[in-house]
């Protein structure tokens, strides 16, 4: 048997966040996050990718995966800020691949055992 998730359990999302006007790093937290959306964080995060969250000048909000060895950022989205941030970052949860991320691993760091 197949168990639902309640649809009222929630978790908090951790994140890091880019500080204007100088980039700084701050961690935070977007709390009230579906729970149906932990077993692609924790795939995520097992991965080595962490979520990075930007504020742009132009008021749009820049949200990333991040390898933590890998110049480049895995996936991301801009958006305007608001409602579209919380969906986008579902979204971008569940197309994640962790088959498709190492690939991507192995062709930009060059490394088999990535």
């Amino acid at each position: 048997m197949t168990t639902i998730p309640n649809p009222t359990e929630t978790f908090v999302l951790e994140y890091t966040q880019f500080m204007r006007p100088d980039g700084r790093q701050v961690k935070k937290a977007f709390e009230g996050v579906p729970i149906g959306l932990l077993a692609f964080w924790e795939a995520i995060q097992k991965a080595g990718l962490r979520l990075e969250v930007e504020m742009l000048v132009s008021g749009e909000v820049n949200v990333t995966l991040a390898d933590k060895d890998a110049v480049e950022d895995y996936d991301g989205f801009v958006c305007p800020n608001g409602p579209r941030v919380p969906r986008g970052i579902a979204e971008m949860f569940r197309r994640f691949n962790a088959d498709e991320h190492l690939q991507w691993r192995r062709n930009r760091l060059g490394d088999e055992n990535a």
